[in-house]
This record gives structure tokens, sequence and C-alpha cells, in this order.
């Protein structure tokens, strides 16, 4: 689904591109194929626990466009800062055993695209300390980077990566605190620091503490949705699904529901969270996709990434992602997307951690396409 740099495609899962009634064509006979298939497989196999999840029947991938392995130590979170000119974009991870984030410039396919890697006392606030949580402002140009066993969460200025404040939830955080922000409507920022059981709330301008409230289901992982004014905080222990609330941590309920996502879904612990919003650029409409990370630790099976609908919740299907070399990329914490085009990605990037020790990012094209491939519905922006 590969188009000019820029070009903004509407959300319609039943149209995308010239080819459609081909593709379409096509996967009616597939469809045929499989249903006759699944029909024989019923007539002949006595068992009646065949499990109805549709990946088990073969996930589809996508094809990684590079792996980055940097510095860090058990690698964990990914966030990408867009520049102006998008071959001066950067990603950057967060190592939970060392105390440093690695810093990657466009395109991250080479050794040589791993830039000195960002230390600093805020940092490193004990012995033990490293980095595990990380987000990117945008609008503001602020990298925010939340330490373990420490209590800062240390904002930079981007690009320069000058150390601009440290915010304090007033607690020593446990082993894998993580970050998130919404937007509100008044135009204030709302920083959120996750502490295993609990959620810390910032003011993200001053640093103050406003807020924090008791998650139903421990996590690790939230996402912050400004559009629609929810945080998404998935169950890491459970499996029960992804619970949502409203920026100031009651419970958001969207037609009857709180929560999506459940056990037959989730086949391990749900982990990083990220949209992908429509259309592809310009102003967000609400419109889109949900991915989370179901963080099987299963380099065979590989892990998978669930994909919902954003307006409705409705899940949609499951992909997984393949190193260049054919492995499948297991054992995912964060995941990251940018939809900034660029001459290398034009659609942009979605990027996952594999298994601790790198990241693999694959164009959000060829995602789409087996998002697409899975599910039997077209899918895209």
């Amino acid at each position: 689904m590969t188009g000019a740099p820029g070009t903004r495609r509407s959300w319609n899962p039943l149209s995308r591109d010239s080819d459609v009634s081909t593709r379409a064509a096509a996967v009616g006979a597939v469809l045929v194929l499989v249903i006759a298939a699944a029909l024989l497989a019923t007539a002949t196999n006595d068992s009646p626990d065949a499990d109805p999840d549709p990946a088990s029947g073969g996930t589809v991938t996508a094809t990684a466009d590079y792996v980055a392995t940097g510095a860090g130590d058990n690698v964990d979170s990914i966030a990408f800062w867009e520049a102006p000119d998008p071959v001066d974009s950067q990603m950057f991870v967060t190592s939970k055993d060392r105390s440093l984030l690695e810093v990657w410039s466009y395109p991250y396919t080479a050794d040589a695209d791993e830039q000195t890697p960002l230390t600093h006392p805020c940092l490193e606030a004990r012995a033990d300390s490293a980095t595990n949580g990380v987000l990117v402002d945008q609008e503001t140009d602020l990298l925010y980077v939340a330490s373990n066993f420490s209590p800062n969460v240390c904002v930079f200025s981007l690009p320069d990566l000058t150390h601009q404040k440290t915010i304090s939830s007033g607690v020593t955080y446990g082993l894998e605190p993580n970050l998130a922000l919404i937007t509100v409507p008044r135009g204030d920022k709302r920083l959120y620091v996750s502490d295993d059981t609990l959620v810390y709330i910032h003011d993200a301008s001053t640093g103050a503490k406003v807020g924090q409230f008791a998650p139903a289901k421990g996590l690790e992982a939230m996402w912050g949705d400004s559009h629609d004014q929810v945080l998404y905080v998935p169950d890491e222990n459970t499996r029960t699904g992804v619970y949502a609330y409203t920026p100031d941590g009651t419970t958001y309920t969207r037609d009857g529901e709180t929560v999506f996502g459940d056990n037959a879904i989730f086949d391990s612990d749900g982990e990083g969270i990220t949209e992908y919003t429509c259309p592809a650029s310009g102003p967000d409409d609400g419109g889109g996709l949900i991915v989370v990370s179901d963080q099987i630790d299963d380099a065979e099976a590989g892990n998978d990434y669930e994909v919902f609908d954003r307006r409705t919740w409705e899940y949609l299907g499951t992909f997984g992602l393949r190193l260049p070399g054919g492995a499948l990329v297991s054992n995912t914490d964060g995941i990251a997307s940018t939809q900034q085009s660029s001459p290398q990605y034009p659609d942009g990037i979605f990027a996952a951690i594999e298994d601790d020790s790198s990241v693999a990012g694959a164009g959000w094209d060829k995602v789409l396409d087996a998002i697409s491939e899975q599910t039997g519905t077209t899918v895209g922006c």
C-alpha cells in the first residue's frame, strides 16, 4: 500500500488503491478454498476443542526493513522524533539494565546510524538505575525518559538532548515505569507514569503531580489518545484485555464497554501499545488502528501483534514480524509508530522490540498489507 509521500487516505476498510477488485476476487477465491478445507477438517476431526482464533491457523507476517542493535542491555521501549526534514528524524530506545538511552539517526539501518548514547546524572539516580519508559512530545520537541529504581522522569529538549527538568512522583519507581501523554481540551498536557499497580498523573509543563489512580489490572505500558481523551492500559499479567480510562483516571466507557480484548485473543502478556491514526498524515480524525504486543517468548512461534479498530474497539486480527534473515520477532515489550513519510519509508514505520536485544522496524505499508491478508478485510487510511 505504498503511496506518494504526504498522500492522505480516508479510513475505509473496503477501499484501497486501484487493484481492489482484483484483490477482492483473489481473496474470495482463497476464502472458498479455506472454507472447504475447514469443512473437511470438521468432518474428519472428532475434537470439539479446536482453537477458533484465526491466528492459530498461521499468522501472516511482515518482514522488517531494519534491525537496530545498539549499546543498550535488555532494551524495552521505543520512541520516534519526527524532524522537520524526515532524514533528520531520530529513534530512541531504552535499556532496562543500563543507565543510557540509545540514540539512532534515520534511516536506522546501519551500525553507523547509532549515535552516542544519551547519559545524564538524572537518568542514574542510584547505581542500579536504568532507563525503561520513553516518549516524545512532538508538539513541544521534548523527550521524556523514566528510569527504574529512581524517582525521576528526565526531560530533554530535541534535537540537542539538553536536560530541561526533572519530574518526580515522590516515590522510587520499580522495575518498569512507563510513560504516556494526553493533551486535554483546554490545551494542557497530562503526563502519566506507570509503576506496577499505580499510575501517577502530572502536569507535563510544570511537572507538578496532580493525581494518581490504581488501574483494574497490573500494568506497564500505556497509550494516551488525545483525540478521544482516553488512556489505554493493557493488562500485563492476566490476559483480560485493554482497559480504558479518562484523563483523570476514572473509567472510560464506549457503547457500554470499558475494556476490549480478552483471553480468547491474548495468548500472553499485554505489553506495548500504539496507534495508527487516520488520515495517514494531517490532523487526527479519530479513525485508525490500535495495536498491542501480545508478548510471546517463543522464537519458533513468534510474537503476536493484536489489532483493534480504533473507533469501535472491534478485534480485527493479528500479524507477526520477521527479521530479514527469516526468523520471527519474539518476546516484544515496547512497540512504536511514526507515520512521517520519508524517502525510505513512504508510509512511516512500525517498530517492535526483538527479544530484549534490538529493534525491528517495518514500513507501515508492509504491516497494513499483512493485517489485510490476515483478516481478509482491506485496512488502511
